[in-house]
């Protein structure tokens, strides 16, 4: 079987008033051959997301390419009032993009893609932003790895997975909390599943609305390749205006960005499944870290407590999981000039001021804080 080629778009956020300028871009990506497209979801702009009106415009918007169409669940594909449960939500999703399921596989042939979807919002236990996938689709995720693990698969999802080592935003989505699946429950049960898979050779993931020129916008962990996607969108927290084409066969893929706004193509990653070779073909740009754009990591000074390490980092006090060294939620903001402490089995933050705030366990063993919790009706 010869070469095959996909795009893959991330966060489309669809405003009316930014019209033209997603069709010229769309113009861009057409400018490439390619034979279907996955969208990892979040269809709809700020001002109407999760309305019955944001799946007909991303429908419509992607309906120009004349090419299969595989698109996601995002989390603000969930959030909209007009319906009053998940599944209500769920079930127009799917009547509207003809899906029977809201996750589900694709045959590419040489490669097996299968499409993760947020199916939780309203029942969510910590923010109503976080990226949830229901535990049944967990287990029939794992139930598809094992039923192919001698064919390389290709995972698609809004949000990455906790300890991939793609770039996630310390004031954003690490305080919502909302930076990977299932981020306030078990997060890790995704990266463990990688680890004892070598079959999932590729996972692409959105959510951040940055561009695709980091060196963490592309990494390799526990074999497998993450790929970060860009936004088409104004909504870019960076600036750039990026997606990805994913070309592959029997013996490997290639990664490319197209950059909707210089209309160029560059090759970035090639993996060789034989010998587990993969290489970075383009030179990441050093990020302006700005507001958003913190990569946190755990310096040798940390306090740890309870498989929990702590750190003051960027004003604020970062707790970390001690097994994969990835950041995993904020205790506390404005802890600059502060100091940590373990005593009595709790976390001790001592303020440059002096004042002295206590943290014990919270209900998901962990320490850190949802900052912007679920306001909506929940049963547990």
């Amino acid at each position: 079987m010869g070469q095959r080629v996909v795009a893959v778009i991330g966060d489309l956020h669809f405003e009316k008033d930014e019209r033209e300028e997603l069709k010229a871009y769309r113009e861009v990506i057409k400018a490439n051959t390619f034979e279907m497209i996955f969208s990892l979801g979040d269809m709809g702009g700020y001002s109407h997301c999760g309305t019955l009106l944001s799946f007909h415009e991303g429908l419509e918007f992607f309906s120009d390419f004349g090419l299969p169409l595989h698109p996601i669940v995002g989390n603000h594909d969930m959030e909209c009032e007009d319906f009053a449960t998940d599944a209500d939500v769920l079930e127009t999703w799917c009547d509207v993009f003809e899906k029977e399921n809201p996750y589900y596989t694709v045959d590419l042939g040489s490669a097996l893609a299968v499409c993760l979807s947020q199916t939780c919002a309203r029942v969510n236990p910590g923010s109503l932003h976080d990226v949830v996938l229901d535990n049944e689709q967990i287990a029939w995720f794992k139930e598809t790895v094992e039923a192919n693990k001698n064919r390389p698969i290709f995972v698609y999802s809004h949000a990455p997975i906790f300890a991939s080592g793609l770039r996630v935003l310390q004031n954003l989505h690490i305080t919502t909390p909302n930076a990977y699946l299932n981020h306030v429950d078990r997060p890790e049960r995704f990266i463990e599943i990688v680890k004892q898979s070598d079959n999932i050779k590729l996972w692409f993931s959105a959510h951040n609305h940055l561009g695709q020129n980091y060196k963490d916008s592309i990494v390799e962990t526990c074999g497998c390749v993450f790929a970060h996607v860009g936004v088409m969108a104004r909504i870019t927290r960076d600036g750039t205006h990026q997606g990805r084409l994913l070309r592959f066969d029997e013996s490997g893929f290639e990664l490319l960005t197209v950059d909707y706004d210089s209309r160029e193509t560059r090759l970035d990653w090639r993996t060789t499944y034989e010998g587990n070779g993969s290489e970075r073909l383009f030179k990441p740009f050093k990020p302006n870290e700005g507001k958003y754009f913190a990569s946190s990591v755990l310096r040798k000074d940390a306090v740890y407590l309870n498989g929990s390490a702590f750190q003051i980092y960027r004003s604020q006090l970062v707790e970390y999981d001690t097994k994969w060294k990835a950041p995993i939620g904020i205790v506390a903001k404005d802890c600059d000039g502060g100091s940590i402490q373990v005593k009595d089995n709790c976390i001790h933050l001592t303020y440059a001021d002096g004042k002295v705030e206590t943290f014990t366990q919270n209900r998901f063993g962990r320490y850190f804080k949802v900052f912007r919790p679920n306001p909506l009706p929940r049963s547990y």
